[in-house]
């Protein structure tokens, strides 16, 4: 008997409704987790249910059964559509990660490459930076060394004028000595023939003189002839004792002490007087014989310009000292291969120089005048080293007193090579002629800063009428005292010294015992120079005694300043540098004073 409608619609739909979760068959996953399948299958059970309600209200078996299998059929294509997108879902995951680690990857890999980028970046930023800055340096080293041929040719200019301005002056002075020289013969002969009358004059007076004197002699001899007679009659007197003196040892009182060492002090002033003025001619000399020799070049050398080109190759060598003791030998080495050229065939023309002209300090006796015979292009070419030295010591003290300890060394061990000294001794006095004639207090000389005397003995420069002023002249002085301290402060294992150390300490206590009303500036900054950076020499050349001096040097000779001092102030503000010398010396090199 066939099923009701109601029965088979029942029996239809639970046949072909989908597993329930509950079935021991393998239950089909709806992926209900992407919102479109979900308003799908919300879509899906609306319409089952709507068709369930339709079927349920359709009477025919056969509709009912053809509504059925169309459910069935749209039920089936659903599930297929399911499954489909399940199986795009699980394939399209993994494809998800792997692109989503693919995005990771690359991120970090960007991130890396942006890092090394900006290192890379800051790497060439620093690179052009320092490259800037080497360019910099060169530039100004450039700029440095165009202003100092600059300055030398400057320097070369002046002296050149300088050289000419002398060589004007020396041809004036020379028709004026030769004017005076005939003036003089004309005098001399003037003279030779009222001498000769004189001398026929006095002759007849002589003459006559002589026969009044004979005269009278006879007359005398008469008279103590007649004496003596009458002496014989004469009675014999008694004799009389002398009361013998008892000799006694001179006391010496005060005053008389006192006066000993005043004339002492006078004598040893004098001495130094005499001493600097030597120097001082020995520096007037020089110039001259610079010119001389000049002038003979330039009327002599096959080659005129030869002279000017070895005198500035001498300039040039001797400015090239540094802190670099290679360079520093090198560069002394081509001193001593410039002046060995001086004596070579190809200055043959100068001949020589009676050297001891140019020579202050004693000299071996000679039986000829010829053995006093000394290369003049030699001589010439030291006094160029000599000056340059000088002027070197200036320009490298006012910025530094590194420079300077290698550039007296230089100094030194060129004038104590026995092939540029005569008989064993050293030309230095040329070096010491120029320190005579630019910084006297060295050797006990000094004067008053605020007058004219004073400021020519001090070695003021005066340059077109008006003196340095005050800070270069004490930036002068201060180097100069240095390069003095950078010369005596040596020893040597093989050569002698041209100048010894004990002239450093004879400098110190020229400038320490100066009275208080006499101190000047020059005396504080001139110490300053010789100690500072040079006290380790002077401890280690003369030993305890140095702790001493250098003692009395930087804590009790600048208390010397009082109000009875000249230009008190500026003196004071000088004393001051040398003041703190101790406190320096304390916290470089430990050395303690007080």
């Amino acid at each position: 008997m066939p099923a009701t409608p109601a029965h088979s619609s029942g029996s239809m739909e639970s046949a072909y409704s989908p597993p329930s979760r509950s079935s021991s068959q393998s239950p089909i996953r709806y992926a209900y987790d992407s919102p479109t399948r979900q308003i799908y299958a919300e879509t899906d059970r609306r319409r089952r249910r709507s068709n369930q309600r339709a079927l349920e209200m359709i009477d025919s078996p056969s509709r009912q059964l053809m509504v059925e299998f169309g459910q069935m059929m749209l039920h089936s294509e659903a599930i297929h559509n399911l499954r489909l997108d399940q199986a795009t879902a699980d394939y399209v995951k993994p494809q998800q990660e792997i692109l989503a680690a693919a995005a990771t990857q690359h991120a970090r890999l960007l991130r890396y490459a942006e890092g090394e980028l900006r290192i890379e970046l800051m790497e060439l930023e620093r690179q052009r930076i320092e490259a800037e800055i080497m360019q910099a340096r060169r530039d100004e080293a450039k700029r440095i060394e165009l202003l100092r041929i600059e300055r030398q040719k400057e320097d070369e200019a002046r002296e050149e004028q300088k050289r000419a301005a002398a060589e004007q002056r020396e041809k004036e002075l020379r028709e004026q000595q030769l004017k005076a020289e005939q003036e003089k013969e004309a005098r001399r002969v003037a003279e030779l023939e009222a001498e000769q009358q004189r001398q026929a004059a006095q002759a007849e007076a002589d003459r006559q003189a002589k026969a009044a004197a004979d005269a009278e002699a006879a007359e005398k001899a008469r008279q103590a002839a007649l004496q003596a007679q009458q002496s014989q009659q004469a009675s014999q007197a008694p004799t009389a004792t002398a009361p013998v003196a008892i000799a006694q040892h001179p006391q010496l009182s005060p005053s008389t002490l006192t006066a000993t060492l005043l004339e002492r002090k006078t004598a040893e002033l004098a001495a130094r007087e005499a001493e600097h003025k030597r120097y001082l001619d020995l520096h007037k000399a020089l110039k001259i014989f610079r010119n001389d020799v000049e002038a003979h070049n330039k009327d002599h050398a096959q080659d005129p310009n030869a002279l000017g080109t070895i005198r500035r190759r001498v300039t040039a060598e001797a400015g090239k000292v540094s802190a670099n003791k290679a360079a520093n030998a090198k560069a002394a080495a081509a001193v001593r291969e410039i002046l060995r050229e001086g004596v070579s065939a190809k200055f043959s023309y100068m001949s020589t120089v009676d050297v001891r002209k140019y020579i202050v300090r004693p000299i071996p006796a000679i039986s000829q005048d010829s053995e006093a015979q000394y290369p003049t292009m030699l001589l010439y070419l030291l006094n160029i080293l000599a000056k340059r030295i000088v002027n070197q010591f200036v320009s490298e003290g006012i910025k530094d007193y590194n420079p300077i300890d290698p550039l007296g060394l230089m100094a030194v061990s060129i004038f104590s090579d026995d092939e540029f000294k005569w008989k064993g001794v050293s030309l230095f006095d040329l070096v010491l002629a120029k320190l005579h004639a630019q910084c006297a207090v060295l050797f006990g000389i000094y004067g008053k800063e605020n007058t004219e005397q004073g400021r020519k003995r001090l070695g003021w420069r005066r340059e077109g009428g008006e003196y340095d002023d005050p800070t270069t002249y004490m930036d002068r002085v201060r180097a100069l005292g240095a390069g003095f301290a950078s010369m005596t402060l040596r020893q040597f294992n093989k050569k002698i010294p041209p100048i010894p150390a004990i002239e450093f300490w004879r400098a110190l206590e020229c400038i320490i015992n100066v009275p208080s009303e006499e101190v000047t500036a020059t005396h504080y900054y001139v110490l300053q120079g010789m100690l500072k950076g040079f006290v380790e020499k002077l401890i280690i050349q003369f030993g305890p005694e140095a702790l001493v001096a250098v003692k009395m040097a930087v804590i009790d000779f600048p208390k010397r300043v009082t109000e009875k001092t000249p230009n008190a102030d500026s003196v004071r503000t000088a004393a001051r540098t040398v003041e703190v010398l101790a406190d320096v010396w304390k916290r470089d090199l430990g050395l303690t004073l007080a």
